[in-house]
């Protein structure tokens, strides 16, 4: 996995139960999905993307869940994006999977997936809360 992820690491990382985190630049996310993606033809797919606000560091965090089923093994590839300016690149024309995950953080978060032209709101928020263009998993929302 390493040598396959190595010039886009930024560093290593290890999270229960034994899943390896490998923290990336979030201008590279589309070509180490790529990456993946071609390695492991067939045997991979995206399980999930999870946002975090991590607000004092003022960022959104993403975790983006592989499972490659030739390995039985699940490894995250984490990045980052500003909260002033959440936006990423879609990776849903890599993995069709991504869409439910990639539409769930713009709803709730408010992170934008730049050529994901399936972002909607509401799609899980209340129609209430998107009037009031409240983003609600975000921890300054109103409550």
């Amino acid at each position: 996995m390493d040598d396959i992820l190595k010039q886009y690491i930024v560093r290593k990382e290890f999270m229960k139960p034994n899943r390896d985190v490998y923290v990336v630049n979030a201008k590279n996310i589309r070509d180490v999905m790529k990456a993946l993606k071609e390695s492991y033809s067939g045997g991979i797919y995206l399980a999930t993307i999870a946002a975090v606000d991590k607000v004092k560091e003022n960022v959104f965090e993403l975790n983006y869940f592989i499972h490659i089923v030739y390995l039985s093994k699940t490894i995250v590839i984490k990045t980052t994006v500003p909260r002033d300016n959440p936006r990423i690149d879609t990776v849903i024309d890599i993995f069709p999977g991504a869409y439910e995950a990639e539409a769930e953080a713009y709803d709730l978060m408010g992170i934008e997936f730049v050529g994901n032209k399936y972002l909607k709101r509401p799609f899980f928020a209340p129609v209430d809360v998107v009037a009031q263009n409240i983003y609600p998993l975000r921890k300054d929302a109103p409550v």
